[in-house]
């Protein structure tokens, strides 16, 4: 008996040391690929703000309309997946929940959840040309149309973006194959284009080998254009706030399955958000 238990332990023990040595590993490679930027370790207090019960559910999409948040989430079903709509109010009870069958267009355009009277419309279609509609006041979501879809209809998921602009449009950040570049805009006057924005400098702030450590996904700005927030899968997966203005670098979400922040407006501050499974969560700086 002790010589299986002395093979078994001889066995485990290189599978032991290689998922250390991983996990050390994470820190170097970070700072490895790093241009000019200062790495820190400041983590971010997190909590959930909406989930679904499905545990195999996961969120995918989100809207926000005034106080109103519109998100889709899906369930995977075979080669298939069940979408619906989620609709809540920011620090309220007030849920509701619509289930979209074979979703071919439209729910992620962005022209949809436009707010008109104090209605915010949706348009989704299948075979049919579906628009449900939300009171703000009421708190109410109604189906109003459905109709057939003559022709073709196009395939309509959010196209992967690569280039994101800060809110005036004077920063820019692009996800480059496997490099992450600031570029800093200025406004030129064409007399035949009018008014052009165009690079005055560019720097690469984060750059890797080809070996999966970054895997940039999305991004968003804040509002001051001081902090942009991203994804990224691979060895050094979670959720990275890069300060533009102190060229520094934190991990404030280490879940490696967080993705896709976003900016809440929680009526009296702004809050980052992001998925995390069947559950849309938000974040802050700890105190």
């Amino acid at each position: 008996m002790k010589s299986y238990l002395f093979l078994l332990i001889i066995l485990l023990k290189p599978i032991f040391i290689y998922s250390q040595t991983n996990l050390a590993d994470n820190s170097e490679i970070v700072k490895n690929s790093l241009n000019g930027l200062e790495l820190i370790n400041d983590q971010w207090n997190r909590e959930v703000l909406f989930s679904v019960e499905n545990k195999n559910e996961q969120f995918i999409y989100l809207k926000q309309v005034q106080n109103t948040l519109f998100a889709i989430s899906q369930i995977r079903i075979g080669n298939q997946y069940d979408e619906y709509l989620n609709v809540f109010t920011i620090n309220s009870s007030n849920r509701h929940r619509v289930k979209l069958n074979n979703v071919k267009f439209g729910i992620f355009n962005s022209a949809n959840f436009r707010l008109k009277d104090n209605k915010v419309s949706i348009f989704v279609s299948n075979e049919k040309l579906v628009e449900y509609q939300y009171d703000l006041e009421d708190k109410e979501l109604i189906n109003v149309l459905s109709m057939k879809i003559q022709g073709h209809a196009s395939a309509g998921r959010s196209s992967y973006r690569s280039s994101f602009p800060s809110r005036s449009g004077r920063f820019r950040i692009e996800f480059k194959d496997v490099d992450l570049i600031l570029h800093k805009m200025k406004i030129v006057e064409d007399d035949f284009a009018g008014d052009l924005l165009v690079p005055i400098s560019s720097k690469t702030l984060i750059s890797q080998q080809y070996d999966g450590s970054w895997s940039f996904g999305s991004g968003v700005w804040n509002n001051e254009e001081t902090k942009f927030y991203f994804d990224n899968t691979g060895a050094v997966a979670c959720i990275w706030e890069l300060d533009v203005e102190k060229n520094t670098l934190n991990k404030i979400v280490p879940e490696h399955e967080a993705f896709n922040p976003f900016i809440i407006n929680n009526e009296t501050e702004k809050v980052l958000g992001f998925f995390l499974g069947n559950s849309i969560m938000i974040a802050k700086p700890g105190k």
